[in-house]
């Protein structure tokens, strides 16, 4: 360790929700979502169609933890993107995303999934909860304790490594991987989450 920096994440985080939960029969949108929250979720609708027509039937229990480069430099998205269905058991997946501003990002994207993880069970709760209306995920979501400063270690060559532009962490059953993408998110990569 060669010593520590530290970063102030500025401003408020928009949360939003979308996709299908089982205490309803009905899909749903919720939130504030941004420019890259709605690219995030009109990339979820073509990837399960997509899987879906690939012949699969979407019921893996596939749970990711995520982050990605927002719609400029300073605007870092991340979120929950789970395995789910409705109340008539239809499955497609739920995705909660929270979007901030957080200039100079990049420099610790080796340290986000430290930044991240103690909120992680909190918006699992958000997710799994039985509410009686969309926007109590919100209210939930909102509650949660996010951190507002990560000191950030640097070792050698943290620096040297670009950041992906998007990070998924988590898998399908027993396998955890952690997978980066480096480029925009095709339906494919989609599939290749879900079914690998």
């Amino acid at each position: 360790m060669l010593g520590a920096r530290s970063r102030q994440v500025t401003g408020g985080i928009a949360w939003a929700a979308f996709g299908k939960h089982p205490a309803w029969a009905e899909f749903f949108a919720v939130g504030s979502a941004g420019p890259c929250a709605l690219a995030y979720q009109a990339w979820v609708r073509r990837g399960f169609d997509h899987l879906l027509e690939a012949g699969h039937d979407g019921r893996r229990p596939c749970v990711y933890h995520l982050w990605s480069a927002g719609e400029n430099e300073t605007i870092l998205l991340f979120g929950l993107l789970r395995a789910s269905a409705d109340a008539l058991g239809r499955p497609f997946p739920l995705l909660l995303t929270g979007t901030m501003a957080w200039p100079g990002w990049q420099s610790a994207w080796q340290r986000l999934d430290d930044f991240f993880v103690g909120m992680w069970p909190e918006v699992e709760d958000a997710a799994r909860g039985m509410h009686a209306a969309p926007a109590d995920i919100l209210a939930r979501l909102a509650a949660v304790s996010l951190p507002t400063d990560m000191a950030t270690p640097r070792r050698p060559g943290d620096n040297t490594r670009p950041a992906p532009t998007a990070m998924f962490t988590g898998g399908c059953g027993e396998e955890q991987a952690e997978r980066r993408f480096y480029a925009p998110l095709t339906a494919d990569d989609f599939v290749r989450l879900w079914t690998q």
